[in-house]
């Protein structure tokens, strides 16, 4: 990979809810062979005991640390110009975001999430740790949870799964759409899959569907029961009917193909748990794993519910409507190609 690589971890503090509190920084800078380390603390306050004995920083130590701000210029002025920014979390990817100091650094770099990368590689649909994916590729470095200890642990994990090779093997100018659509009638179920494809770059453009019914299976299932008073318990057994899913050889050959298609592109979708994870996943199916670019993209940086939900309101009125190769989903993808063409340039598909 051309210009200087960055190998890069945050030690941070997260509250549902809350904005992610950065405490340290630490860094691995590569470039025409030379290497370069980065590392501090970040001054803040009101961190949680369970974050400090995670990651052995004393409390004192980051009542003296330098300010947000002076740490943020030093690392500027570390990273240089344009650099690619490797990291393992998608939280990284928001603290870059969220520091109101990086704007110029973050517009003219690259940030590749490795663990993504890895994931999509070892179609794992599970995120994998670090300390697993040291031992899956027998590199020899102990994790200590802090953040220049863990930087250089991800750069001899890139380098011992050949990361330029996996990066390089990803890359991709198509996006699928997917949206499907499930109805019951009569203990079976009709399943429509609808697959839009679209190239950023070239605007072709296709449509592919899948239309298949499969028939539902009725089962007694055994219930344990507990009830508890004050002087007694009591354990019962009832009997529940439940549906499983069936199979037949038209819908597994329609998983099949699904999964064909999806081996050389990204998938554009409101989250990982889509709709079309959900349909597999009901019917003991594996969907493949392949880059998640996220709904919230063509209106911000990082999660928003809101975005998501108004962007995904938008997609299906758009599905809704198309009707040709020249519908409605295409028109929105084509509207928002600036959004989709800077994302998939800085996570290095493009």
């Amino acid at each position: 990979m051309n210009g200087a690589m960055i190998f890069v971890d945050f030690e941070f503090q997260a509250e549902r809810g809350m904005p992610l509190k950065l405490i340290e920084i630490g860094a691995v800078r590569i470039h025409n062979g030379e290497v370069a380390t980065f590392s501090s603390l970040v001054r803040q306050k009101g961190i949680q005991a369970e974050v400090l004995a995670f990651t052995r920083i004393q409390r004192e130590q980051l009542q003296k640390a330098p300010l947000y701000q002076d740490v943020s210029e030093q690392f500027i002025e570390f990273a240089g110009n344009a650099p690619t920014f490797i990291f393992f979390s998608s939280q990284d990817r928001e603290i870059f975001y969220a520091n109101r100091f990086w704007e110029e650094l973050v517009a003219s770099s690259r940030l590749i999430d490795y663990q993504e990368k890895l994931m999509v590689h070892l179609n794992e649909l599970r995120k994998p740790s670090l300390v697993a994916l040291l031992a899956q590729y027998d590199v020899q470095h102990e994790v200590q949870h802090r953040a220049l200890s863990d930087a250089e642990a991800l750069r001899k994990l890139y380098i011992a799964s050949n990361g330029d090779a996996i990066i390089e093997a990803q890359q991709t100018t198509k996006l699928f759409a997917p949206f499907v659509r499930r109805s019951f009638d009569n203990r079976r179920e009709t399943i429509s899959v609808t697959l839009y494809e679209y190239d950023v770059l070239t605007k072709d453009r296709q449509t592919y569907t899948w239309h298949f019914i499969v028939p539902q299976q009725e089962v007694e299932v055994e219930i344990e029961l507990s009830h508890s008073g004050l002087l007694s318990s009591m354990r019962t057994t009832v009997i529940e009917k439940q549906l499983l899913y069936g199979r037949t050889a038209e819908s597994e050959a329609a998983f099949v193909q699904i999964n064909e298609q999806l081996t050389d592109g990204a998938l554009f979708a409101p989250s990982e748990r889509c709709g079309l994870m959900n349909v597999f996943f009901d019917y003991g199916m594996t969907l493949r794993k392949c880059t998640l670019l996220p709904y919230y993209l063509l209106e911000g940086h990082t999660y928003n519910k809101e975005q998501t939900e108004r962007v995904s309101k938008m997609m299906k009125n758009a599905h809704y409507r198309t009707t040709t190769l020249n519908g409605a989903i295409f028109d929105v993808l084509e509207q928002y190609e600036d959004q989709l063409l800077r994302y998939m340039t800085e996570t290095a598909l493009i």
